[in-house]
């Protein structure tokens, strides 16, 4: 749903534009309307929408990446029907698998190992 507010200020009149969004079909438009202006800080929220649709093209623009690339037939045939949670899940394995790399190397030497033990032990880990 788009919303739109009038803005005066002095002689010129504008128009603001705001996209509502909801998972909750049965509401009424003027029942969205109310339920975003009880919200306390709206540009959070809309910084919220922002960060949701840049995931969600930055997953788009890996997958058609991936099928620009050499691929099996079968792993061709999974980017092209891959949607968000697929996606979600080829983008981890690439960085499961970069951060593989990273520490195989970091082992080969001494200073990277000391590098290593000191990054790890900043992340808490749960079990």
């Amino acid at each position: 749903m788009f919303s739109k507010k009038e803005k005066i200020k002095s002689k010129h009149r504008s128009f603001s534009t705001k996209v509502l969004l909801t998972n909750n079909c049965q509401l009424t438009a003027k029942q969205i309307v109310e339920l975003y202006e009880l919200r306390e800080n709206f540009p959070a929220s809309e910084h919220w929408v922002d960060i949701v649709l840049i995931t969600f093209l930055f997953l788009e623009y890996r997958r058609l990446q991936l099928l620009r690339g050499s691929l099996s037939p079968k792993e061709a045939y999974h980017l092209q029907n891959a949607r968000t949670p697929q996606m979600m899940e080829v983008v981890k394995a690439e960085v499961n698998k970069e951060n593989m790399l990273y520490i195989q190397e970091a082992l080969k030497s001494s200073y990277g190992r000391k590098h290593l033990m000191k990054v790890l032990s900043k992340i808490n880990l749960v079990a």
